[in-house]
């Protein structure tokens, strides 16, 4: 049977009346159901289910993206009339490239297995304004890259390399979405903001010209004040100071990449670079470097240390690269976890190549000495609570768009619902009085997958927290007897310092780790922490719940535990003194080529 192949969830390209194919899960709303579900419809296998596949194209990812950043770093000093080294363009534009090509591979994926494995009719493509879905940064990327509309420009222009496919074009010029978001902030915030800001510039203007740059370092204000007195500087919290406005105009050159292709993917996406790459690394590439003279940060600055301004401050992205190929070294501290542990890790791999050190929270690499550990940048007090005497079971949940972005080992787009399957598990195999404690912590973003009405959908009974209120991890961590996590992240790493009983399960087929990290996670199992079954850790919970405290400080548990983090999750007293000795080194050693 021949069938209608829609590849979003907007409802204006579903047909009346016939067979529909969705391409994915990402289709078909949990909120919508009672329209779809009322439908003739099937869903496309999605493609990386097979995570060996996932494999072989990380692999090939990997590859093609260098091969474009060679070329794209050409053709941008060429349209720009510069000569910026192939590490100046990874540092501004890397992250970008890395997260859109493999949006594109997913995409086209998509597509084939659709074509490949099914009879199609035709499908319905909307017609918007391209300049409108252009980028202007790589938040307004990040923005984007979410939304159905962009996904469904993104689609349509992989159909067209499928003559297959029947195409109906309909017009539609308006966007149901606002270019920006205006936030206002209350009164006494803006009056404490402007006032603290006003006193950092007073401050910025007696920095000397080579001091170490610390901008958005992970490390508390205490901490990074210890820190610039340890490195003998005046300490500025060089983020919080205004910086100018990056305008960039609604205007496209157009040119061409070049490099030459070995497939018909490869052409679809040297193609749409172009068309696609924000605005500040093409047209508004001028106005980028006419903000980044304006900057208030100092003019030649030793080293560059930063733990979360590197991957989407275009602003910062644009002076760093500047600053470190006139010699200034770039360290670069670990954002949360995963790091070290997972197989596959865009990010981690990009910011290996980027730095000249990088700050691990505890692990290491034997064939990488730029990788320094320093211990837990984040870490937050001990949360000095007898957790037995607490009332409260805190499931920490999360989210992930439904497309998928960048590619790391996890459940990826419509994976998360069998992620999700397995909470819902978890919490029927509780018993009553437990399930009756339970408090599961949403993801402050939703991403479309409506969680609040699954989750009361799937188990009513259960209190949620949807992120949205005043409070936060810090505040509900001492508060639980026990903490569950469901994810290879940040969360247990921040409860294992903060000595929050903590119980772990996820799907090992979905998380998958190296084989450097396999030991000290499969110590973790051995101690039944980590749990590889929905229903096993539902069980342990279960069975400690009236004892937690005894559990958690049995000799079993605590070897586990320290061993995991003396290798992955230190939190040495002297962390601020490690740091400005990792920074030090960093000066010292020849850079990076």
């Amino acid at each position: 049977m021949s069938r209608v192949l829609v590849t979003t969830a907007i409802e204006e390209t579903w047909p009346n009346g016939e067979p529909i194919l969705f391409l994915g899960e990402w289709c078909r709303r949990f909120s919508r159901r009672e329209r779809w579900s009322r439908l003739d419809t099937k869903v496309v296998n999605y493609h990386w289910d097979n995570r060996s596949r996932l494999a072989a194209d990380f692999r090939y990812l990997d590859g093609f993206h260098e091969k474009l950043l060679e070329d794209l770093a050409s053709d941008l000093n060429e349209l720009h009339g510069t000569d910026h080294s192939l590490r100046y363009w990874r540092i501004l534009i890397g992250p970008w490239l890395g997260y859109f090509v493999a949006i594109l591979r997913d995409r086209w994926l998509s597509i084939e297995e659709a074509v490949d494995h099914h009879d199609i009719s035709w499908t319905r493509v909307l017609k918007f304004r391209e300049l409108d879905l252009v980028p202007r940064t790589f938040d307004d990327f990040s923005t984007l890259y979410v939304l159905d509309e962009w996904n469904h420009y993104i689609y349509s222009m992989v159909l067209e390399k499928f003559s297959q496919v029947d195409i109906c074009r309909e017009a539609r010029h308006d966007l149901p979405f606002p270019t920006t978001v205006a936030v206002h902030p209350n009164n006494r915030v803006a009056v404490k903001t402007l006032l603290w800001q006003m006193s950092l510039r007073l401050f910025a203007q007696f920095v000397r010209k080579d001091d170490i740059v610390l901008f958005g370092t992970y490390l508390s204000f205490r901490k990074e004040v210890v820190l610039s007195l340890q490195l003998h500087q005046s300490p500025v919290i060089w983020h919080l100071i205004p910086r100018p406005d990056l305008q960039v105009e609604a205007a496209r050159t157009h040119w061409t990449m070049s490099g030459t292709p070995t497939d018909i993917f490869e052409e679809f996406v040297r193609e749409m670079i172009p068309r696609q790459i924000p605005r500040a690394y093409s047209d508004g590439y001028c106005n980028l470097q006419t903000a980044v003279e304006e900057m208030l940060l100092p003019a030649n600055p030793r080293l560059i240390f930063t733990s979360n301004a590197h991957i989407s401050d275009d602003l910062f992205k644009a002076w760093a690269a500047l600053k470190v190929e006139n010699g200034a070294r770039l360290a670069i501290g670990q954002h949360g976890g995963c790091h070290g542990a997972l197989r596959h890790f865009f990010i981690e791999d990009h910011q290996l190549r980027i730095s000249d050190a990088f700050l691990s929270w505890g692990w290491k690499d034997s064939a990488n000495s730029r990788i320094k550990p320093v211990g837990q940048l984040i870490a937050r007090k001990h949360s000095r609570s007898v957790h037995a005497e607490q009332e409260t079971a805190l499931l920490v949940g999360n989210s992930d768009p439904r497309q998928s972005h960048h590619l790391y080992s996890c459940p990826i787009s419509s994976q998360w619902l069998s992620w999700l399957e397995d909470q819902f598990k978890f919490v029927e195999a509780l018993p009553e009085h437990i399930r009756s404690a339970l408090l599961v912590r949403l993801y402050r973003e939703d991403y479309g997958w409506d969680q609040v009405k699954r989750w009361q959908d799937r188990c009513p009974d259960v209190r949620l927290d949807d992120a949205q209120g005043p409070s936060t991890m810090a505040d509900l961590l001492p508060q639980a007897r026990v903490m569950i996590a469901t994810r290879n992240a940040t969360t247990f790493l921040e409860s294992f310092t903060m000595d929050v009983p903590t119980i772990i399960f996820w799907n090992p087929n979905h998380w998958e780790l190296r084989e450097t990290a396999t030991p000290v996670f499969e110590s973790l199992i051995e101690a039944e922490i980590l749990h590889y079954s929905p229903i096993s850790a539902a069980n342990k919970l279960s069975n400690i719940w009236n004892d937690v405290d005894s559990w958690w400080s049995s000799e079993p548990v605590i070897t586990a535990r320290k061993g995991f983090c003396d290798s992955h999750n230190q939190s040495p007293p002297d962390l601020v003194s490690r740091v400005t000795q990792a920074l030090k080194e960093t000066i010292r050693e020849p850079p990076r080529e």
